[in-house]
């Protein structure tokens, strides 16, 4: 089912095309989004009314992060710099160069202090949040453009990086190499790590697959091919899976540049030789324009944006009576 309902509440016009996801500030008082131009926007969310904006030198692509903490926001460029603003006091406190243009979303880890962002140069930075002031703690030639978020195993600390050349490496907050794995294709799309998956974190690539590698060791544990090219992060419905079910099953959604929303059963100790039993398909449906932003998905309904100018809202009455 597509549903089309809902009424604009407001809508602003901005001075260049948008094509990153926007945040909201950790006060909940203002919606952020960045645009081609370079300016990053700052929009009261009840009326839309500007609230103030900061220039960059370059295009902005990548979803804004919220460090509710420092009451920042956390926003890279193609400049090469990534921008730490504050929200109460409408000014950047901040900015850094991370050695090449900044597409993909930064990681915080709340526990360390420490703040990873990745670039178009394949250079992964890793910046101290201790105060009084910000400081490079280390720095990783990944050896290839990154343009994919980073991700962050919370358990262990580890940072995932996934590389234009189809190598997914794993870091330690020291910036060591903890494992290395590769996949069949390019990525553009971040890893996906999951509570409800705390083994396993998913890549998807431009090979038509997604994979599972052990979050720990790197190891394969299984593969499904959709048969189109996948350039968005896959997402994990976390509150399906904690309902009290009876059983072992995760659902994520996938999304082809195709046009194709995939949702995939998949048992928990899923392994590689079992793949066809443990990781199964439970929903396919099309929409009428390619897909190159990443699904969420919320107790078994699904919100993706596509081509076709749309924001969709799917379901699937399977899904919806499991969550029941």
């Amino acid at each position: 089912m597509i549903s089309s309902s809902g009424s604009v509440r407001w809508s602003v016009k901005l001075e260049g095309r948008v094509e990153c996801s926007a945040a909201v500030t950790g006060d909940f008082s203002e919606v952020v989004v960045g645009c081609y131009k370079g300016k990053i926007y700052f929009h009261d969310i009840l009326t839309g009314k500007l609230s103030w904006t900061v220039q960059t030198d370059g295009e902005v692509k990548m979803q804004p992060v919220v460090d509710r903490t420092r009451n920042l926001i956390w926003c890279g460029s193609y400049d090469h710099h990534l921008y730490a603003l504050n929200y109460n006091d409408h000014c950047c406190t901040y900015k850094i160069s991370c050695g090449g243009s900044i597409y993909g979303s930064p990681a915080v880890d709340m526990a360390l202090n420490i703040i990873y962002v990745a670039s178009t140069s394949g250079l992964v930075t890793a910046i101290s949040l201790e105060v009084p002031s910000f400081r490079i703690v280390w720095q990783y030639e990944a050896g290839a453009p990154i343009f994919s978020s980073l991700a962050i195993d919370h358990q262990s600390g580890n940072v995932v990086c996934c590389l234009v050349n189809g190598l997914v490496i794993a870091l330690n907050s020291h910036g060591t190499v903890v494992w290395k794995a590769t996949v069949g294709g390019p990525i553009f799309a971040g890893a996906c790590v999951s509570s409800a998956l705390p083994s396993q974190v998913l890549i998807p690539s431009r090979d038509g697959h997604l994979y599972s590698f052990d979050i720990t060791s790197g190891d394969l544990l299984w593969s499904y091919e959709v048969g189109d090219p996948i350039t968005a992060s896959a997402f994990v419905d976390e509150v399906l899976s904690s309902t009290p079910a009876g059983s072992s099953d995760r659902f994520a959604c996938i999304c082809t540049s195709s046009g194709k929303v995939h949702v995939l059963s998949i048992t928990a100790d899923a392994k590689q030789e079992n793949a066809g039993y443990f990781v199964q398909a439970f929903a396919v449906m099309d929409l009428p324009g390619d897909i190159f932003s990443s699904p969420l998905m919320l107790c078994g309904r699904i919100f993706v944006g596509c081509r076709d100018d749309r924001l969709h809202c799917l379901s699937h009455h399977t899904a919806l009576s499991n969550a029941t």
